[in-house]
């Protein structure tokens, strides 16, 4: 396993990778590929581009082989090479599960009210000009910092609804809410 990202991974992306890569594991476990090859190559597919973007070039490779493999209907080198695959997924898993919950026992949060509001007010913003690039941009930058359970669900919510939903009035209300339990005495 590499990591070699240049960029940190967020605990978002890696609670995602994670709840995608067991999902893949019990795909890949329950199923003979020969019985239902496309569904086989969809999951490995899946997986394939998950792996990139938590910077594991190499397992990423490995995917893209059986997925190849898949294609061609070589059974033989998927069977050859399928178990490791699962077993590289699984440590993967806990190595970044490990990961996970070492970011989360730091015991002081980075709470700055004013900086955060700050940054709410841009995303407000950027929401009701329908910029999902500087919404994002302004998400990432708070990612990195340690926030209260509530405000980070608060931040996560925001994301969701623009990321899975394209809901810009949803997100920009769940932005103006979590600003005024900031300042209650603003109305936005």
């Amino acid at each position: 396993m590499s990591g070699n990202n240049k960029y940190p991974i967020s605990q978002r992306l890696i609670k995602i990778f994670i709840r995608s890569a067991k999902n893949a594991i019990d795909t890949l476990n329950a199923q003979e590929p020969k019985h239902d090859m496309d569904a086989f190559i969809t999951t490995i597919h899946g997986m394939r581009s998950a792996l990139l973007y938590v910077g594991e070039k190499e397992v990423s490779e490995a995917a893209h082989a059986l997925e190849k493999a898949a294609m061609d209907g070589n059974v033989e080198y998927i069977n050859a090479h399928l178990e490791p695959f699962i077993k590289t997924l699984e440590v993967l898993c806990e190595k970044l599960c490990s990961k996970g919950d070492k970011s989360a026992i730091n015991a002081e949060s980075d709470e700055d009210a004013n900086f955060l509001a700050r940054q709410l007010e841009k995303i407000i913003s950027a929401l009701e000009a329908y910029d999902d690039t500087t919404v994002y941009l302004v998400l990432d930058l708070l990612d990195k910092m340690h926030w209260s359970t509530d405000t980070a669900a608060s931040l996560s919510k925001i994301r969701d609804g623009l990321f899975l939903d394209s809901d810009f009035e949803g997100s920009a209300k769940r932005a103006a809410k979590l600003l005024t339990l900031i300042y209650p005495d603003k109305n936005y």
